[in-house]
């Protein structure tokens, strides 16, 4: 999977931001990397690009390692000054690195397999995205030498700036942000803090949040972890462990304190936290508590588990929901989201998600449950794939490509090499960009003998473009 990505010129102009003495590019491009140290080897494993323009650029790899580069040199390390390789990156730093021309480069890498800690000291520190996802920062959590695994609205701004540079721009930093892969973020740090950022996998997911007879509220998911390594906090305060009934791996039930008030709540487990997961409560007199047009009176509650799915019907991740304008959250890995229990009727749904046209959507609440499924769709998108000659006698012949889960988007080319060059430029156009594509090669030699590869890409809204060679995957 292709991961969207680009780098940004450092134009310092004059800022205002809390935090003093804004950080500037070294004053001298640093020396040329060793020989042996620039030796690109092209890679079908996973891409970063990058958008070099002349001069300084600031740049991240969201990679747990680096295994490939093309198109960039030498790296500076921001805190010590010192020159490195970008195969010596470590996740979830960013680095300056110098372009003598515009042009376009590449990282290759293997994935965040383990959980990432993000060490800042106090002052500026230049940060970026371990994950080939958009990262969002509600899930990450903070530690200091005291306290552990806190979330960013206990730290803000009293641990970190409310504020980060973005290139030339200033932007709000909160549980809300997103750090894109491949971005260098400056953010500054009133004391040493660890973030600490999971696998997704191993973010705790709420699927369901309900509220039963007893008046217990009820969390059903998963990656809930252990109670003693778990918090929940609603309204900014933290359920005392008193107060909790139930703690398991897929289900939590506990009692709201008489001291305690809010209309959402947020786990924090393992070191990773969900984002704002809306509560209905029950106030003493029978009527819905904490407002809200779209909570229902008790008796006509009905549940309502809303599915994003992309143009491939596959779950889409990290979109963000409305209905009846009031902020509902985003869709796990699962592309679910649970809404809250809605009145039945007449009720606006709207969705947005990065690269995907936004969806407002009407949606009736009929029955006893609602679970509707709504489409998003992404950009048209290009790919440009130049596929390599190898030294063993085949050559590719035929190339397939279709969506992953919609085989009515396949698309194939045939090729007689009558050019001389010792590779063959493959083009797609107008594809469906943001799912996923599996290609099929065909490769042949002169004794009829065949071989095949697979390789599977997700074009965002710059598409593709890389150079493949015929390392061999059966199927």
């Amino acid at each position: 999977m292709l991961s969207r990505g680009c780098t940004f010129a450092l134009t310092w102009i004059c800022l205002t931001l809390t935090a003093p003495a804004q950080p500037q590019p070294p004053a001298q491009p640093p020396p040329p990397l060793p020989l042996p140290l620039r030796v690109n080897v092209p890679s079908t494993g996973m891409a970063q690009r990058y958008d070099l323009k002349e001069g300084w650029n600031s740049l991240s790899f969201p990679f747990h390692k680096v295994v490939a580069f093309q198109g960039m040199d030498a790296l500076v390390d921001p805190a010590s000054g010192k020159t490195l390789s970008p195969v010596d990156s470590q996740p979830g730093k960013a680095y300056w690195t110098y372009a003598r021309k515009d042009g376009q480069a590449w990282a290759w890498g293997q994935l965040q397999d383990t959980d990432c800690t993000i060490t800042l000291n106090q002052g500026w520190n230049m940060v970026g995205s371990p994950d080939t996802q958009p990262l969002l920062l509600s899930q990450v959590t903070a530690s200091d030498e005291t306290e552990f695994n806190r979330i960013w609205e206990e730290i803000s701004p009293d641990w970190i700036d409310s504020k980060m540079l973005q290139g030339d721009q200033i932007k709000s930093l909160g549980a809300g942000s997103e750090w894109d892969p491949g971005v260098a973020y400056w953010i500054f740090a009133k004391r040493p803090v660890r973030l600490r950022v999971n696998r997704p996998g191993d973010v705790p997911v709420v699927q369901t949040l309900t509220q039963n007879d007893k008046q217990e509220q009820v969390l059903i998911g998963t990656n809930f972890g252990p109670a003693d390594e778990g918090r929940l906090l609603v309204g900014g305060q933290e359920i005392p462990a008193a107060s909790i009934q139930e703690w398991t791996s897929k289900r939590i039930r506990f009692l709201l304190p008489s001291n305690v008030s809010g209309d959402s709540v947020i786990l924090v487990s393992s070191g990773g936290a969900t984002p704002r997961i809306p509560m209905h409560t029950a106030g003493a007199a029978g009527g819905p508590a904490g407002g809200g047009a779209w909570i229902a009176a008790p008796g006509t509650k009905v549940p309502f588990t809303l599915k994003v799915v992309g143009e491939d019907n596959a779950p889409l991740q990290r979109a963000q929901a409305w209905v009846d304008g009031k902020y509902a959250g985003v869709t796990d890995r699962y592309g679910l989201i649970y809404i809250s229990q809605l009145s039945p009727g007449q009720h606006k749904v709207n969705l947005r998600c990065r690269d995907f046209s936004p969806l407002n959507i009407p949606w009736t609440v009929a029955g006893a449950s609602s679970h509707p499924t709504a489409k998003m769709y992404g950009p048209r998108s290009v790919i440009n794939v130049r596929v390599m000659d190898p030294q063993d006698g085949y050559r590719l012949y035929r190339a397939d490509v279709y969506a992953v889960n919609d085989y009515t988007q396949r698309y194939n080319k045939y090729y007689s090499y009558d050019q001389a060059t010792p590779y063959v430029d493959i083009f797609w156009t107008n594809l469906i960009g943001n799912i996923n594509y599996r290609f099929d090669l065909y490769w042949r030699n002169a004794q009829g003998l065949e071989k095949y590869q697979t390789v599977y890409r997700t074009p965002g809204r710059y598409g593709v473009k890389e150079t493949w060679w015929n390392w061999w995957t059966y199927y």
